[in-house]
Parts: structure tokens; C-alpha cells; sequence
């Protein structure tokens, strides 16, 4: 049945999964069976085990044409990149954070709340935070400040 609609080598490599390439074939079917022919065996079937791991991340960086390795590594967090888009804006930033301290703390630096997009500069809360406003004072020696 799957040589019939894909071909002998989508077929032959999806039955080396059994159940698995069945489910695979069904759920992606054309986007699938283009994957595998457009690859060597050895990695149409490192490809075919990253997509019933990793389903449809994985199926879309195949689509963008990345390799099994590149794939392992994005849908495992070793290689997460910085996309083109996030990369000019953070490098027209005043303070560029690294890439890797951007990258754990993407969903704060993108937030208008705490980051100006276009600058970078940070929006700190009225008072730095604090209750009051901070004052500078020199306390004499044992002086308590909690009680």
C-alpha cells in the first residue's frame, strides 16, 4: 500500500519503524515521503526517527531543508539559534546581551514591559523597586534597620 502511493524507499524505510511508519505515514503523508526522497537512506531514517520523536518541530526544519544533525540539535536545545529578525534588533540594542543569556531569557527581553525593543534599555519599576524613595543616609554603628 505505501509503495503503491510513495515508492519503494519511502515505503521500505517507513516498514523499518512498523506501527510507528504506519502512524508517521498517515499523519504527514506527501511533506513525509518528500523528506525521505530527498535523502540518503541512512538519513531518511534518522530523519523518520527525529519526526516520531520530535513530530511536527522536526517535520517543519526537515521542510527548511536542515539536516538530521541540525534537527537533533535544535529539538534537543543544543543548538537554538538566534533568528535573523531577533539578531538585528538585539545588535542595534546600547547593551547586546550574549546569545546564550538572550536566548534562556528570550521571553523577558522581548517583553515592551521590561525592554524597550528599540533601544534595549531596561524599564526599571518607579522607585527601583522600592516602596519609597531611596535615600542615602550614613547609619551610626549598631544602629538596627529590622526589627
Amino acid at each position: 500500500m505505501l509503495s503503491k502511493k510513495y515508492g519503494e524507499k519511502v515505503a521500505s524505510i517507513l516498514q523499518e519503524f512498523g506501527e510507528d511508519g504506519l502512524k508517521l505515514a498517515e499523519k504527514y503523508g506527501d511533506d513525509l515521503a518528500r523528506i525521505i526522497d530527498n535523502l540518503e537512506p541512512t538519513e531518511a531514517k534518522k530523519a523518520v526517527s527525529l519526526i516520531n520523536s520530535y513530530g511536527d518541530e522536526a517535520l517543519e526544519l526537515f521542510k527548511e531543508g536542515k539536516s538530521a544533525d541540525e534537527v537533533k540539535k535544535i529539538v534537543e536545545g543544543e543548538g537554538k539559534v538566534i533568528s535573523q529578525e531577533d539578531r538585528a534588533k538585539i545588535d542595534a540594542w546600547n547593551n547586546t546581551p550574549s546569545d546564550e543569556l538572550y536566548l534562556k531569557y528570550k521571553d523577558v527581553f522581548d517583553n515592551p514591559k521590561y525592554y524597550d525593543q528599540i533601544t534595549g534599555e531596561i524599564h526599571w519599576p518607579q522607585n527601583n523597586g522600592f516602596a519609597r524613595i531611596p535615600i542615602d543616609e550614613v547609619l551610626q554603628s549598631g544602629t538596627k534597620i529590622w526589627k
